[in-house]
C-alpha cells in the first residue's frame, strides 16, 4: 500500500506536489527503503569525504611558492562584479557590519591587482578592529560549541574538548575555525583538487541538510556532487573564499540561538 501510494504522487506533475516529493525523500529512506527511493528519485548525486590529512607546519616547507596555477571560469568584467559582492558579503558576515565606502574600494583594489580573497580575508580577521570585536566579553551560544566540537571531529580530524571554548568569544571562534579550515583545504589541494573539491562538497551538502539558512540556490543543494563539480569548476581562491563566508555566517546564525 505504502508503495502504491509513493507511486501516485509522483505520477502527479504539479510544481507543490514535485517539491513536496523531494522532501518526502528522506521519509522514504528511513521508513521504507532507500532502494525504493533511488527507483522513484534516482541515486544520490554524491561524493564522499576524503581522507583527512594530518596539519604540520614546517618551516622549511616551500610548497607555498610553487602553486599551480588556475585560471578563472569568469571574464575579468564578471569576476571584477563577483569581488565587490564578495567583499560587501565577507564584511558584514564577519564584522556585523555593512562595507563602507573606503573599505570597498580598498579591498576591491587590492583584489583588481591581483590579490586573492583569501588574503583580503585573512587581512580582515588579523586587523586591530577584529581583534577588538575579539576581547568583547560575550558568551558563546551553546549551539554553536557543539558545532565547533562536531566540525572539528569530522572535518579537521582533531578531537576538541567543548571546555576548551569556554573563554573564546563567537569572533575568536568563527576565526579559529576558519582558519583550521583553510589549513586543511589546502593540504587536500597539496594531494589533489579532487580531493579539495571532495571536502568542500561534502561539508556544503551538510550545512545545506542541517541548517536551511542560506539564500542562494547552489549554497542550498543538498546534494555533494553538486557542489564537487562546482568546485572543480572555479579556482582554489573561489572556493576558499565560499568557506569562509559559508562558516562565519553560519557562525552568527548560531550565535543568535542562544
Amino acid at each position: 500500500m505504502k508503495k502504491l501510494i509513493i507511486v501516485c504522487l509522483v505520477a502527479s506533475t504539479t510544481f507543490a506536489q514535485v517539491n513536496f516529493l523531494q522532501n518526502l525523500r528522506p521519509f522514504v529512506e528511513k521508513n521504507i527503503s532507500s532502494e525504493l527511493a533511488d527507483k522513484i528519485w534516482g541515486a544520490k548525486d554524491e561524493v564522499t569525504l576524503p581522507e583527512i590529512p594530518t596539519i604540520k607546519k614546517d618551516a622549511k616547507d616551500l610548497s607555498v611558492y610553487n602553486k599551480k596555477k588556475y585560471n578563472s571560469p569568469f571574464s575579468k568584467e564578471k569576476m571584477s562584479q563577483y569581488n565587490l559582492s564578495y567583499i560587501n558579503e565577507l564584511i558584514k558576515a564577519t564584522r556585523g557590519l555593512e562595507a563602507n565606502r573606503n573599505e570597498l574600494s580598498k579591498w576591491y583594489s587590492t583584489l583588481e591587482q591581483g590579490g586573492t580573497r583569501e588574503g583580503v580575508y585573512r587581512s580582515l580577521v588579523l586587523s586591530p578592529y577584529y581583534q577588538r570585536l575579539e576581547n568583547y566579553k560575550e558568551q558563546t551560544s551553546e549551539v554553536a560549541k557543539d558545532f565547533t566540537v562536531s566540525f572539528f571531529g569530522t572535518y579537521l580530524n582533531n578531537d576538541l574538548e567543548k571546555a576548551k571554548l569556554s573563554s573564546l568569544n563567537i569572533y575568536s571562534i568563527k576565526r579559529i575555525t576558519t582558519e583550521k579550515s583553510l589549513e586543511v583545504m589546502e593540504a587536500l589541494l597539496g594531494q589533489s583538487q579532487e580531493n579539495f573539491s571532495r571536502w568542500y562538497a561534502v561539508l556544503s551538502a551538510d550545512l545545506a541538510k542541517n541548517y536551511p539558512i542560506w539564500s542562494s540556490k547552489l549554497r542550498s543543494t543538498k546534494e555533494s556532487g553538486v557542489h564537487f563539480r562546482w568546485a572543480m569548476k572555479m579556482t582554489p581562491d573561489i572556493v576558499k573564499s565560499e568557506l569562509i563566508l559559508k562558516l562565519h555566517l553560519l557562525f552568527n546564525h548560531l550565535q543568535k540561538q542562544q
